[in-house]
């Protein structure tokens, strides 16, 4: 792939620590930064918090003193910010990252729902929050029980579940309102080529891999991260597979996506919400970390 290690950022977190020990079971060199490190971690570098605005200036001390050749976010908070300083790489090294505006909208689930309402992908019945408060009628199109969540936000973090009205409380216009699927959720996850990589350059078209997980439990009960995951296939979660596929496609992501995904009372499958990165379940499928570095290798693949 490269003579350079990689670097990872979010080292500490949940999809960094996933995709650093891939790259371990590989032999491949790899470095990790976070905003919190210890010395039983030398690998992992210091920087600061990703809104923090010496951050980007940070990041590129570690690009040039390690000799970087590829960089992998894995921090929500960061992706926007990451997108925005490449077009295509960053002080000559690869970024793997989505185009900005795929980013933008990924990372701001209203408009993940938007975007894919347009495009004719399931997701739950939603609605803003200002639309929410003010709208005559919403919490009755969308039902109840029903989901409020920031529309930024990482994992579980502000998010709960109204089962009447009276559960409701305040809604911020920062936040969006879903309509609450009971059935089971789903962490499908996609590679989707890379624009100027070695599939593109092949004039092989890879279509997108997508692999199927299934959430074994969540850490808040009906919502929350997965405590768990199992890989699944066959005709049983075809449609899964489908919808993630689709999702990725009516973004314009590229590169490794994380998707959340839920059947609804009808057994239909519906998109929660999208990262534009890989997730914390990545070494369930080891096919994802596999693609990258096939797509990143400078002849074919």
């Amino acid at each position: 792939m490269t003579t350079g290690p990689v670097l990872v950022t979010g080292a500490h977190g949940p999809a960094g620590r996933a995709l650093m020990a891939q790259f371990d079971e590989r032999g491949l060199p790899v470095l990790g930064v976070d905003m919190a490190v210890d010395d039983s971690s030398p690998r992992v570098l210091r920087v600061p918090p990703a809104k923090d605005p010496t951050y980007p200036d940070a990041l590129r001390s570690v690009i040039k003193a390690n000799g970087v050749e590829v960089l992998i976010p894995t921090v929500s908070e960061e992706l926007r910010l990451v997108a925005g300083l490449r077009g295509g790489s960053w002080d000559g090294i690869r970024v793997v990252i989505s185009p900005g505006d795929a980013v933008r909208v990924a990372d701001d689930k209203l408009l993940t729902a938007r975007c894919l309402a347009a495009a004719g992908v399931a997701t739950p019945p939603f609605a803003g929050g200002e639309e929410f408060t003010s709208g005559p009628g919403v919490a009755e199109r969308i039902g109840f029980p029903l989901v409020i969540k920031p529309r930024v936000s990482r994992g579980a973090r502000g998010v709960r579940v109204a089962h009447s009205p009276g559960e409701v409380g305040e809604v911020a216009g920062s936040c969006i309102v879903q309509g609450f699927a009971p059935g089971t959720e789903y962490a499908p996850v996609v590679y989707a080529a890379l624009p100027g990589g070695s599939f593109s350059r092949s004039g092989k078209p890879l279509d997108p891999f997508v692999a199927v997980l299934e959430k074994t439990g969540l850490t808040a009960g009906e919502v929350g991260n997965a405590t768990g995951v199992k890989r699944v296939d066959g005709p049983a979660v075809a449609d899964v597979a489908r919808l993630a596929v689709r999702t990725v496609q009516a973004i314009g992501l590229v590169g490794p996506v994380d998707i959340d995904i839920r059947r609804d009372a009808t057994g239909t499958p519906r998109v929660l919400e999208v990262n534009a990165r890989f997730g914390a379940n990545s070494q369930a499928v080891p096919e994802l970390l596999g693609l990258l570095l096939r797509d990143l290798d400078p002849g074919d693949p």
